[in-house]
């Protein structure tokens, strides 16, 4: 899938608001991407695990999320911890800047 079609815009942009709305509510603890993941489908919004961890990766290349990836040593499962909106996200999220790469909507 193209980088730039509006699914993936979409799909950016949503990841962006929930982690920054997740992380208002959760200011002690800790956001990680079970709990988005979680988060995201009782919004009815379904992302396998691997697609959103390369839209997470793709956020945080971007400048917008911060996060860190802690990997079990015996499964090789990756966990991606302590999912954080940048300012620069946050401004997305709140349309004081635009990024033609994301869809808030």
């Amino acid at each position: 899938m193209d980088a730039g079609s509006d699914k993936i815009k979409s799909a950016r942009g949503l990841i962006l608001k929930a982690a920054y709305r997740e992380q208002k509510k959760r200011d002690e603890v800790p956001l990680n991407d079970v709990n988005l993941r979680s988060f995201l489908q009782k919004l009815s919004f379904k992302f396998a695990r691997n697609p959103l961890k390369d839209l997470l990766d793709d956020l945080r290349e971007r400048g917008y999320l911060t996060f860190t990836v802690d990997t079990d040593e015996d499964t090789g499962y990756e966990l991606y911890n302590n999912i954080r909106v940048t300012p620069a996200g946050r401004d997305i999220v709140l349309g004081v800047k635009q990024d033609e790469t994301i869809l808030v909507g």
